[in-house]
């Protein structure tokens, strides 16, 4: 009993001298850092005692053993050998508690170790800024004055380059005049030329052609930067580049109005081959209608020759006259020749109708492209009935007769007058 409680009071008496040991070792060591003692600290190395408080301890405990092993013995016969072992497993976990606490505080050694390097690469630092400040004083000013020199020096490149852009742009305008009053020209003539046309807007296989040629066209917008040494050595190449240019956008546009009459051209030829292919057909259908009435006419004479043939006929089989038998025979062929002539014309107003159709609908497409009937006009609400009217009136025979003859009577008539106008002033 008394060697356990001496063994107790050792371990506690060594705890306490331990942390009293580290307190003041480190604050000393803190402070000898932050007293700016830069090459004193480095050599420096942190000891807690903890090495001093364990050697006494296990002198205590070797002293304490050797005299109370007596005790031991003579009370080993007792019957307090429970209490004993609890005992000594408690010592025994009191002494792990010991080493782990000396395993934490060798952490906490080598951190402080660890912030006291810290500390000291900081004041390093600090004494090699203030030096260099110390030694360059006019550093920061120097630099200052060359970076407005370069500003300078810059601003004014920049002003000579804008100057000289200004003279260019005013050259490349001076030179473009003409092409812009050409351009004007062209404009004009192509919107007269829609105008004549009956048309509003650009066909598409125009606008086609346009972009194919854009397409192939070099890129004459790309604007290329003076250098900065000369501003004016670029000028006699980039003029040479706008006239390349320009020269291809006039033989883009030449192609382009080629290719614009070209098809205006082919709409024409298309619509006049379709009012043909209607004139055609109105013939064809009126060939058609009296060659339909001849044969009714046939048809109606055949059952009359049929009618008087069974009138005259005798119920006792009588054989009818030769010449009324001639002019049966006659009429017979005269209805099959008529018959043939009928399928003949039938075959060809549908073969007419087919082409008709065909072609109708290739100017259709035609007119569509042209002038869409999608894109809505101030024009629209006339157009549609004035187109129904025109083809009402190119379908009736009499119509066209009588158009052609009220024609015919107003041209005579201003004729006349002009006539008259010049001998009676």
């Amino acid at each position: 009993m008394r060697l356990l409680k001496r063994v107790g009071e050792l371990l506690d008496t060594a705890d306490e001298k331990a942390t009293e040991a580290d307190l003041q070792t480190l604050t000393r060591h803190v402070g000898d850092a932050l007293g700016s003692k830069a090459n004193e600290a480095s050599g420096i190395k942190l000891d807690l005692g903890i090495v001093e408080g364990l050697s006494d301890l296990k002198n205590q405990l070797q002293e304490g053993l050797g005299s109370d092993l007596k005790d031991l013995g003579e009370k080993e016969g007792r019957g307090d050998a429970c209490v004993d072992a609890h005992r000594l497993a408690a010592l025994k976990e009191r002494v792990e508690e010991l080493y782990a606490k000396e395993a934490e505080r060798a952490e906490q050694r080598e951190r402080l170790q660890a912030n006291l390097l810290e500390v000291e690469s900081s004041i390093q630092q600090m004494q090699t800024s203030t030096a260099e400040a110390a030694s360059n004083p006019l550093r920061q000013p120097v630099n200052f004055q060359e970076l407005l020199r370069e500003f300078r020096e810059r601003e004014a490149q920049s002003l000579q380059h804008q100057a000289a852009l200004a003279d260019a742009n005013a050259q490349v305008a001076a030179t473009n005049e003409h092409l812009l009053q050409q351009l004007h020209f062209w404009k004009s003539k192509a919107s007269m030329k829609l105008a004549s046309l009956g048309l509003e807007s650009v066909p598409k296989e125009v606008e086609q052609a346009i972009g194919e040629l854009k397409g192939r066209a070099p890129p004459a917008d790309k604007v290329k930067p003076f250098p900065t040494g000369s501003p004016a050595a670029g000028t006699p190449k980039e003029h040479a580049d706008e006239k390349r240019a320009i020269q291809d956008l006039e033989a883009m546009l030449a192609e382009l109005m080629r290719s614009s009459e070209d098809i205006m051209g082919r709409v024409e030829q298309q619509r006049h081959q379709e009012r043909d292919l209607i004139s055609q057909l109105a013939s064809a259908q009126e060939i058609a209608a009296q060659e339909a009435k001849a044969f009714s006419d046939t048809q109606r004479k055949l059952e009359v020759v049929r009618a008087k043939a069974q009138e005259i006929a005798h119920p006792a089989a009588v054989r009818p006259l030769p010449s009324r038998v001639d002019e049966v025979v006659k009429l017979r062929a005269e209805v099959e020749t008529l018959r043939a002539r009928l399928e003949s014309s039938t075959q060809e107003r549908s073969r007419l109708e087919a082409q008709l159709g065909k072609n109708r609908a290739a100017a259709a497409a035609d007119l569509e492209r042209a002038v869409p009937s999608s894109a809505m006009s101030c024009w629209t609400w006339l157009d549609v009935p004035l187109m129904r009217l025109v083809t009402l009136l190119v379908k009736s025979t009499c119509l066209r007769r009588s158009f052609a003859l009220h024609l015919l009577a107003t041209y005579s008539w201003l004729f006349f007058l002009v006539f008259w106008l010049e001998k009676h002033p």
